[in-house]
């Protein structure tokens, strides 16, 4: 019960985020990004499908940043339409990611006059898993060292499965 904001606020290290039982095909944030704090070093979030439900950041804000040092799970989700300055326009991780059965589409990051933007879509300063990700018109642009229209990963990056169309990373 309550908002995802809320309950994502009162998750604790290692928790579950259930989305599959929502009725709703679209939850639209309004208020920013969701930031799960540093002391949540692993989060997963499990939804009923991408083609099911989708978490739209409205072309205003990015969805999610998770600052802890541990795994941003996700999967079964659309996750799209985020803008942020710097980097990851839908998901910044700090921390590692895990992708599974997630489309992230029509993200952006960064803007004209800012420099070492990276990660259209999603930015991870760890790790990225992914497995049956679909990344579509996402883009990351800036003035210079622009990186990773769709995706940027500081470590190693393991894919399964996954498809990356139509994405630009522009300078």
């Amino acid at each position: 019960s309550g908002s995802l904001r809320d309950t994502i606020a009162t998750a604790t290290d290692g928790g579950v985020v259930d989305l599959s039982g929502l009725a709703c095909s679209e939850i639209v944030l309004g208020s920013g990004a969701i930031v799960v704090g540093a002391a949540v070093a692993n989060l997963t979030i499990e939804g009923p499908g991408a083609d099911a439900l989708a978490i739209s950041g409205n072309d205003a804000d990015r969805l999610f940043e998770h600052q802890g040092t541990g795994t941003f799970t996700v999967s079964g989700l659309a996750l799209g339409h985020g803008l942020a300055a710097g980097g990851g326009g839908c998901v910044l991780a700090h921390g590692n990611l895990a992708l599974s059965a997630v489309t992230v589409p029509a993200c952006r990051a960064g803007g004209a006059a800012l420099a070492n933007v990276s990660g259209g879509g999603i930015a991870v300063r760890g790790n990225a898993t992914l497995a049956d990700a679909r990344f579509t018109g996402n883009r990351a642009d800036g003035r210079e060292r622009v990186r990773g229209g769709a995706i940027s990963v500081a470590g190693s990056l393991v894919a399964s499965g996954s498809m990356v169309t139509a994405n630009h990373a522009d300078s």
